[in-house]
């Protein structure tokens, strides 16, 4: 080995050992994961907001003109672009990335025919689980959706109809209740695109999810009902001129958030105490 080869790979070695977890790659982009690490390669996560763009590949070999890793990289390169454009599907986008970095590692040690099938499989893998997770949520969100619309379609009837008129209270329960289950969809519709579901469950069981969440928003304006007419909590919307709008407007809070009551239910408790 030559003095201009010793030099070189003297200072391959302080680059590669150079990338490391809180360290800033030769583009700048500062690193947070290593996922795989070798003697003339590194796969590694940088800090983006574009998730398509967090995983790096850093190829640099002992030898100054070896383009063998280079020419094994290359094999599976129009693979691994396709994967790192499908993460945004993937509920765990870390599994996904160390399952990435495993199969270039193999590539690169010899088998991209291998690697490429096994990216192959990823890709189909992925989509097939997007595609189930998309109807699961499809079945959560068209469920709470029904009801809340079956609420509203009774809530209606019940003002035009002068039903229970000296009952008021029932009336209040109704409204309140579509306010609770009008809360639940805003709810779920904001956060649905987070809500990851289990897999390999049955579609029925997703139908009554959704008639779960709806249950639990309903009882919930109906217990923050009872707590303002009673003053334990917001008691001045009993003094307005029309206080069913002030309830209408806590059923639909009480129906969208899931600490109102429980934190409701624990202050009566300390009270209690």
């Amino acid at each position: 080995m030559t003095d201009e080869e010793k030099k070189y790979k003297e200072e391959q070695r302080k680059r590669m050992a150079s990338l490391i977890v809180g360290s800033k790659d030769q583009s700048g982009n500062f690193i947070t994961k290593i996922l795989s690490k070798s003697d003339e390669y590194v796969i590694y996560e940088i800090k983006t907001k574009t998730l398509s763009e967090s995983l790096r590949v850093q190829i640099d070999t002992e030898k100054e003109n070896d383009k063998t890793l280079i020419d094994l990289f290359n094999a599976v390169r129009v693979n691994f672009a396709k994967l790192k454009g499908l993460l945004y599907k993937v509920n765990d986008d870390t599994s996904i990335k160390t399952r990435i970095a495993h199969i270039i590692s193999h590539a690169l040690s010899g088998k991209a025919d291998e690697a490429n099938k096994q990216f192959d499989e990823l890709i189909v893998e992925i989509n097939k689980e997007y595609g189930e997770q998309f109807n699961h949520r499809l079945r959560y969100l068209l469920t709470i959706l029904c009801a809340t619309i079956l609420l509203i379609g009774y809530s209606i009837c019940n003002y035009y109809n002068d039903l229970y008129l000296e009952k008021i209270e029932i009336k209040h329960l109704i409204y309140m209740a579509t306010a609770g289950a009008i809360g639940c969809f805003i709810s779920v519709s904001r956060r649905l695109r987070k809500t990851i579901f289990e897999k390999d469950v049955k579609s029925i069981l997703y139908i009554i999810y959704g008639l779960e969440r709806v249950f639990i928003s309903v009882f919930s304006s109906v217990i923050v009902y009872f707590s303002i007419k009673s003053n334990l909590v917001f008691g001045l919307a009993n003094e307005l001129d029309k206080p069913i709008l002030a309830y209408i407007v806590f059923g639909i809070v009480a129906g969208f958030s899931e600490t109102l009551v429980p934190n409701l239910l624990i202050k009566l408790e300390r009270e209690n105490e």
